[in-house]
């Protein structure tokens, strides 16, 4: 964990940690931000295997996205 301080992240960023203040007022949003971030990159990567299995089925495009309809 030592690795997701705010001085380590704006250290590998090449910014100034007042930089990155200015952005993440908070380390709550920080870390708010960083976990949509990598929901986000999931849900990606979900979308991606959705798309490589119906494709190899031959399933029509208006059901590419049936999954996801049903989460909203």
């Amino acid at each position: 964990m030592e690795s997701l301080t705010l001085e380590a992240v704006a250290k590998e960023a090449g910014i100034r940690k007042g930089g990155l203040l200015y952005q993440f007022p908070t380390k709550k949003i920080y870390y708010r931000t960083l976990l949509l971030y990598f929901l986000v990159q999931l849900m990606r990567i979900f979308i991606d295997m959705q798309l490589k299995i119906r494709l190899k089925k031959d399933v029509g495009r208006e059901h590419l996205f049936e999954p996801i309809k049903k989460i909203y």
